[in-house]
C-alpha cells in the first residue's frame, strides 16, 4: 500500500529549450550546461551537435518516477508501523475518554 503519489514541482509546459521552445523531447546528461541548455525540443534534438549522452525525456521522467516511488515504499514501511502505533494509541485514548464520561 502507497500513501504517498512522487509529485514533481516544475510544470512540463514551463519547461522550455535552450531557443525557448516548448515541448521538451531530449534532455543532454551534461552538468557543466544550466538547465536549458540541457533541454531540448525536437527541432533542437535534431540539431544538437552535443559530445555528451543525449536522452529520451519522457523515458528519464519515468526513471525518476521510479526511483521517487521506490524511496517512498522504503520510507513507508520504517513510517507505517509508527503511524499505525499511533493510531492504535489514539483510539484507546478515545475509548478512554468515552469510559470515563459514561461513569
Amino acid at each position: 500500500m502507497q500513501i504517498y503519489q512522487p509529485k514533481v514541482i516544475e510544470k512540463e509546459f514551463d519547461l522550455l529549450c535552450r531557443l525557448n521552445h516548448p515541448q521538451i523531447e531530449f534532455v543532454i546528461l551534461d552538468p557543466q550546461l544550466s538547465r536549458n541548455q540541457r533541454l531540448l525540443c525536437k527541432s533542437c534534438g535534431q540539431q544538437s551537435q552535443s559530445n555528451s549522452q543525449i536522452i529520451d525525456y519522457q523515458f528519464l521522467k519515468y526513471c525518476f518516477d521510479q526511483q521517487q516511488k521506490e524511496q517512498i515504499l522504503e520510507h513507508e514501511s520504517i513510517i507505517m508501523p509508527h503511524i499505525q502505533y499511533l493510531e492504535f494509541i489514539e483510539q484507546n485514548r478515545i475509548s478512554k475518554n468515552k469510559i470515563d464520561s459514561i461513569t
